[in-house]
Order: structure tokens, then sequence, then C-alpha cells
């Protein structure tokens, strides 16, 4: 290239070519000195922009020379190709062959390559105006002298002209269109809800419009996977530093039903109607007497959800369960995190004494309710026992299951017995061959102390 330029302009000196720029106010010619390094750039941009096939062509090569291989020119020969024909057996194919744009680098497809989209007319706004027979869209225009509206139907893709005109007597009707997800649904500045105006809590990026299956599943799930704000009520009510999550998993038991913890999982979420929420209503067991705001155990204090695991009556009904946790090795303390959240020295109790704490809270939330309903007083010794009731019926019905698997499988290995006995532990020592059940002897006293042993 160097050697070319040298020969076709001989006055190339120092590197530079002179070039002719422009005419003076004289007449004069101007010349630009131009590095020959710069033409020689300028020439290795223009080979890459046109390709060798285009270069090839230009200086009056083969077209399929140009653009294949020696050995796939001879192969396309042999199947009677002919130089500057088409192809086919009349020659009525294509004369130039495809240019095949290829990459070599181990780059993504496409990089770096920008797609030259061919320039056209903007696209046309769909406009809306309202008729006697609802909202009607389309593209404005005229016709004769009128403005029409060239009316169109969206077919899920796009919208496609019908062909039918409606002349619209007031210009000044007919206004933008809001399109949600391509088509028309109303007239922009009186439809709602606008597709862009409104988000998802928590997804303000997704409008009404970007919504799908997929961001409402996410939106359905994240609201399930919140952790519920009682936790952290219950953290600061009770002062506690540690994580108290784990407490759900109490109310999933092998031994516990819906009906069982029901009542225990509203006073978790701290949804119970106590008096001071009832506003002055009279009560249903006695409607003539006056409204009373007073704790229906104790009678001795406004009653309020935060009274409730203060309250001395509730101390006393779970005094037993207390003592019972002691007898059976659970260090605990018969205070507001033990009647609460059934916390012993920091920890949760542990299998059927966990069961009896959910159980005791459903019998004393059923007792406050016939309090109001039914007149009754609420007597700690009575919910203690009906809750001990409870836990025994649940315990007999394992050990039912358990006899009819012994019944259909034979006997029971000894794994098998060490399992169904950490099932019903600690209130059960263990599991006998047969399917019956050792009650612990704390809990043996406890039943035949409430006369329960029948």
């Amino acid at each position: 290239m160097r050697l070319f330029i040298r020969n076709a302009f001989p006055d190339s000196s120092g590197g530079k070519v002179a070039v002719y720029s422009h005419r003076d106010l004289f007449g004069r010619k101007k010349f630009d000195q131009i590095p020959v390094g710069r033409l020689i750039n300028q020439w290795h941009s223009f080979q890459c922009d046109a390709g060798k096939p285009a270069l090839h062509q230009a200086s009056g090569g083969d077209l399929l020379k140009g653009n294949y291989s020696d050995a796939a020119v001879h192969m396309m020969e042999l199947m009677g190709a002919q130089l500057g024909k088409g192809l086919g057996k009349n020659l009525q194919g294509i004369v130039e062959p495809p240019a095949a744009v290829g990459q070599t680098s181990k780059a993504g497809l496409g990089k770096g390559k920008t797609v030259h989209r061919a320039a056209g007319p903007p696209q046309q706004q769909i406009m809306g105006y309202e008729t006697e027979d609802g909202v009607k869209f389309g593209y404005s225009g005229e016709r004769n002298g009128q403005i029409v509206l060239e009316l169109t139907a969206f077919d899920g893709i796009s919208n496609a002209r019908t062909g039918e005109l409606t002349i619209v007597p007031d210009p000044e009707e007919m206004r933008p269109a809001l399109l949600w997800r391509g088509g028309p649904v109303g007239i922009a500045d009186a439809t709602f809800p606008h597709p862009k105006g409104w988000c998802f809590d928590g997804f303000e990026k997704v409008t009404l419009d970007k919504a799908n299956v997929r961001t409402l599943t996410a939106i359905y799930r994240s609201a399930a996977t919140k952790r519920p704000p009682c936790e952290q009520k219950w953290r600061s009510a009770l002062d506690l530093d540690f994580d108290i999550s784990r407490i759900w998993s109490r109310l999933c038991r092998p031994g516990m039903t819906p009906r069982d913890f029901k009542n225990y999982y509203r006073y978790l979420m701290r949804s119970m109607l106590t008096r001071n929420l009832r506003q002055g209503r009279p009560l249903p067991a006695n409607p003539l007497a006056p409204p009373s705001t007073m704790c229906r155990m104790c009678a001795n204090s406004h009653e309020r959800f935060s009274h409730i695991q203060m309250c001395d009556t509730i101390e006393a009904t779970f005094q037993p369960l207390a003592a019972l946790a002691n007898a059976l090795g659970t260090r605990c303390e018969n205070d507001q995190q033990f009647r609460a959240l059934g916390l012993a020295c920091g920890e949760f109790l542990q299998g059927t004494l966990s069961d009896l704490h959910i159980i005791l809270w459903k019998f004393v939330i059923i007792h406050m309710v016939a309090v109001d309903e039914e007149g009754q007083r609420f007597v700690p010794r009575d919910v203690w026992k009906a809750a001990v009731r409870r836990q025994r019926s649940r315990l007999d019905a394992h050990a039912g299951r358990t006899q009819l698997k012994l019944i259909r499988t034979g006997p029971a290995t000894q794994s098998q017995l060490d399992s169904w006995s950490a099932q019903v532990h600690p209130l059960v020592a263990c599991y006998n061959d047969d399917g019956s059940q050792t009650a612990s002897d704390p809990w043996a006293r406890t039943l035949h102390t409430l006369d329960l042993t029948d």
C-alpha cells in the first residue's frame, strides 16, 4: 500500500500526501497534508467493512471464487453450476451467492453488531371516540374534508384496520386511547385503573400491564414468607433476646390436630377479643347488667391482652403444668414466658409436654368465652382437668393406631418401638411389645389425682 501511494503521489515527501482541499478568494488551490499512515488505516477499515468477497468481485474476479473456497466451487461446478448464471434446472435461481456473515471470536452471537432498521413513517397513534354504542378505536384521518376514524380490531397481536369509517363531528372529542398489552381498553384520560399508574406493594417496578403468572406467584409467595409481626411484639413484651420463630414448629406435632392448636394460634397472633375491645357492649350471659371491662378470670384488673399472661388466675391454672414439667426433669418456672410461649429456661417445651401446654391454652380460651356467653365461673382446676382429659385421649388414639399397625404387620422391631416412644415422650415412658403404653410416674400421678385413670 505504501508503494502504491509513493507511485501515485510522487511528491509525497516526509510521510505525507498533498490532497486538494479548496480554492481561496483569489482562485488559488489549497492543499491539505494528510499522513500516509491515516490513508493506510482508512484503506484497512474499508476492507473490513466491504469484505473480501466484494473486493474480489470489484477486482473482476468470479462471484463464486470470491465467496467460496476452491473445493466448494469445484463441487458446485460438478453439480452443474455455471459462473454468472442462476441456479436450478432452468437457470431461474439467484445469480449472486448470499453473503454469510461469520464470527470467529468467542464472544456471544451478535456482540458488537448494530441492527439498522429501515427508516419509515412514525407509527400512528390509536385514538378513541365515544359514541352511543360505546367507545370506538381507530386511526384518525380525513375523507372529503371531514374528520373520520378508521376503526381497528385488536387480535391479540396487532391492531388491524377493519376498513370501516366513522365520521367524527367534533374532532376535539377524539382523544388518545389507552393501550394495555398492545390493545386499547379505553380513553387514556378517563380509564381506571391506569396500567402504568399502579403497581404491587413490594414490586414497584411491576406495573399492572406487565404483571404475568410468574409475577403474581412471586407476590403471593412473598406475602406468605413474611415473618408475622407478632414475633417482634412477643420479643418486646417478654424481653426476649433470641429468635422465637421455632415456636411454630410446636403446632406441627404428630399428636396435634387443628382442633387442639387453633385457639392457641389465635393467642400467638394476639387476635383475642378481650373485654376492653367490646366498647361497652352488654355481655350475652347478662344483657341487663352494665358492661364491664374487668378481667373474666380474676376480676381484679381491667382485661386487656397484656394482662392475660400476668393474671393471678391464669398463673394458678398453669401451676400444675409447671409442677408436672419439673417432675419430668424439665426445669421451669411458672413465669410469663412459660405461660405465654411454653419457655422453660430459654428453651421450648418438648414432646407431649408441649402438646399439653397448647391444649391447656385451648381450654383457657374456651372457659373465658363461657364466662361471657353462659355466665360460668372460671375455675383453674376445671380448666386443667379438661386439658389433661384431652391429652389422655390423644395418647390413647396414638396407641390405637399403633396397635392396628401391629395387627397388620406383625410384631414390631425395637427401632419401631423406640420411634413410637419418642413421639409420646415424656408423658409416656415407653411402648410395649403389644402396642400398649407405659405412662411415666408423674403423668400417672396426675391422672390419678384428677380421677382420670379409667
